[in-house]
């Protein structure tokens, strides 16, 4: 039986690693404009070299980022190297996450190509890409599979992580404002990043009194400001989750992560919800009500009827009836398009995998409905899972093969193998009633004869309790919507 306490808070890790650089996992549904952000010759001025970052939650030290920028030959733009380590804390238990990536920009800066690795334990993640006229070939490595992808574009993108060389390259003045086509290699996605020049000041930094030009980057509602000297170098970078990257020499940068104290109380303390006057269980109850403040995107996600109503202030949690399952397998032909959706293989759900489907096909037998489907699917995942900690990309097939995982690794291989049987599967992000709080966890909703069914394999309950709150369901990259919402929602008891 899996301790179900090892599991929470996980999650939270996972979103971390979006959280360093990337701002959103969402492709933007309009095109975006971009202006010239730098014309050419410019670039060439800028300073090569290296910069190292230290990361910080409320003066903690979390981690450490190196950035090198090095000239490509005969001008042809620059080459962006960028490490990333960090230590959290997960209920006790140090983790450790390494992010690398290296990117070839043109004379204009923006993007030509890319590489990335992800490591965090035994989990590991890498891609490489390229542009290729008004496209961009994306390819991904995980559990021994690569997965191919073809991302359309309306404009050539940027990096975020080159943002300080794209202002650099400006004559920039107070009250201007622009958009970036901003790519996230994380999430292999492309979302516009609105910039606003605050003005210009000074600050410290490596002991000397530098001048600096704020600037305000706007994602999906949220807002971050960036110190950005006349050399491109960002000398203080805000982040989503109260995180600060703080410009430091070397030594400093690296001091702090040597011993396994770092990180290990401050973020998942930070973002945790108390609500006081709630039953110690909520698994059980027909109906929760409670009050919900903060920022309108923190909020967004809540509204999901039936099972959850968002009405001003007052957000109510019904329990799902668990009714019939529907036929199965379900039709994507003839599906609707949010039912074809969570039919589709991902990168991460690699639900048309040989491997995943002979598991899928071998645990779930002759089931006629979805529901049936499910239940097996569950049965199987807690006779045979392990409950484990983890801070990568939780990849379905490295899942199924280690049988091992925290919330995230249990929700993916779920969703894979009910999608490899005509199951649609939704991966559901939210929050959790445990121990007197809410904390950020990830589950599944399975379509049946009535309707979508919250089903928690972790947690084995079909339908999942009032206790969880969704924030967001859909396709993984849906988790990084968790960001517009941890440390800003806040939660009290209702009449």
């Amino acid at each position: 039986m899996p301790r179900l306490w090892d599991a929470l808070g996980a999650s939270t890790i996972a979103v971390f690693a979006a959280a360093l650089f990337a701002l959103s996992a969402r492709r933007a549904a309009q095109p975006m404009e971009t202006p010239d952000l730098a014309a050419p010759g410019q670039a060439g001025a800028l300073t090569e070299g290296q910069e190292w970052l230290g990361l910080y939650l409320k003066d903690e030290k979390l981690g450490f980022a190196r950035i090198e920028r090095v000239a490509r030959p005969d001008g042809a733009g620059l080459t962006l190297r960028q490490e990333t380590h960090v230590r959290l804390d997960a209920l006790g238990a140090s983790q450790r996450l390494d992010l690398k990536l290296s990117a070839d920009l043109g004379p204009d800066l923006t993007l030509e190509r890319f590489a990335f690795e992800m490591g965090a334990g035994q989990q590991a993640l890498s891609g490489k890409g390229r542009v290729e006229g008004t496209t961009l070939q994306v390819t991904l490595d995980t559990g021994g599979q690569s997965v191919e992808r073809t991302l359309p574009l309306t404009t050539k993108p940027v990096l975020r992580e080159a943002l300080g060389p794209l202002l650099a390259a400006r004559a920039l003045e107070p009250g201007q404002r622009f958009t970036l086509p901003s790519f996230d290699p994380w999430s292999t996605a492309t979302v516009p990043v609105e910039v606003e020049v605050i003005g210009h000041e000074t600050t410290l930094a490596l002991g000397q009194v530098v001048p600096v030009t704020r600037v305000r980057q706007s994602v999906h509602g949220m807002t971050f400001d960036a110190l950005v000297s006349p050399r491109g170098e960002v000398l203080e970078q805000a982040l989503p989750l109260g995180l600060v990257a703080r410009r430091e020499s070397e030594e400093e940068a690296r001091w702090g992560l040597a011993g396994d104290t770092a990180g290990r109380s401050s973020l998942l303390d930070s973002i945790e919800i108390v609500v006081q006057g709630l039953p110690e269980a909520l698994d059980a109850e027909p109906e929760l009500r409670l009050r919900v403040g903060g920022p309108a995107d923190a909020r967004a996600g809540l509204h999901q009827p039936p099972r959850q109503t968002l009405e001003g202030d007052l957000l109510r949690v019904t329990r799902a009836p668990t009714g019939e399952g529907a036929p199965r397998p379900v039709d994507a032909r003839t599906a609707a398009s949010e039912v074809v959706e969570a039919l589709r293989a991902e990168p991460l759900v690699q639900s048309s995998h040989p491997k995943l489907r002979a598991a899928a096909r071998e645990i779930v037998g002759d089931a006629a409905d979805t529901l049936t489907a499910a239940r097996r699917i569950v049965a199987w995942m807690r006779a045979e899972m392990t409950v484990e900690r983890a801070a990568g990309a939780p990849s379905a097939l490295e899942t199924l093969a280690s049988k091992r995982g925290d919330c995230n690794e249990w929700a993916g291989l779920f969703a894979a193998l009910a999608r490899a049987e005509g199951v649609p599967t939704r991966l559901t992000f939210g929050l959790v009633w445990q121990r007197g709080r809410f904390r950020y966890h990830a589950w599944n909703e399975v379509l049946g004869a009535q309707g979508w069914v919250p089903v928690d394999a972790l947690w084995d309950q079909i339908p999942a309790g009032v206790g969880h709150i969704a924030l967001a369901s859909g396709s993984t990259d849906r988790q990084t919507v968790l960001l517009n919402s941890m440390g800003r929602l806040t939660l009290d008891r209702a009449p």
